[in-house]
């Protein structure tokens, strides 16, 4: 056996081993030769690490202004704990997924209804003659696999979710959630 494919497969067996769920579910690999011809810059990546089992990962950073960027490092390089007491990590995860505003969704989706209704009737005819080939055997193998690592890994993120709040010992709520949920109860939102 060729010291590369050993290396190879050291490296395929560490990463079932020393990979907590969340990152082999999460984590895409890259392989060598991707990683030569894909060279990014140093300020679209961020670089850190798993707080379950210490893996290094990068997050992208491409096309984030700076009040995104801000956000992301205060929610991956702020100790998991921090989220239950720390209340400028708790609203960064809150802002970050609310960034995107409601007002453009709606109107995206409105102009997205308009166009499929001018061309709905080619579109509906297509959608409804294709056929789709079945699954090798392999892929469905593959697929449930997929499925299992998911849930098992979702199961894992919410333990040490849990595991962490405990040990923060940290408020149940901070005024920003009490907030959030006056403005919710007050004023409807758009299909969330």
């Amino acid at each position: 056996m060729h010291l590369a494919a050993r290396v190879a497969k050291l490296e395929a067996k560490h990463k079932q081993v020393l990979r907590c769920l969340w990152c082999r579910f999460s984590l895409r690999d890259v392989p060598p030769q991707e990683q030569k011809r894909n060279i990014v810059a140093p300020d679209s990546i961020m670089p850190t690490q798993c707080w379950f089992c210490g893996t290094r990962f990068v997050v992208p950073l491409r096309r984030r202004n700076e009040h995104q960027r801000e956000a992301a490092a205060l929610i991956y390089n702020s100790h998991p704990t921090k989220q239950f007491t720390d209340e400028r990590v708790h609203a960064a995860r809150i802002w970050l997924q609310l960034y995107h505003s409601e007002v453009k969704r709606y109107e995206k989706s409105k102009q997205d209804q308009s166009n499929s209704e001018r061309t709905g009737q080619s579109r509906s005819n297509l959608s409804y003659n294709r056929t789709h080939r079945s699954l090798s055997s392999k892929d469905e193998k593959a697929k449930r696999d997929r499925a299992e690592l998911a849930q098992r890994a979702f199961e894992f993120h919410q333990a040490q979710t849990e595991r962490f709040k405990k040990l923060a010992n940290g408020p149940d709520t901070f005024p920003l959630d009490q907030a959030l949920e006056r403005i919710e109860n007050e004023y409807a939102t758009f299909g969330l």
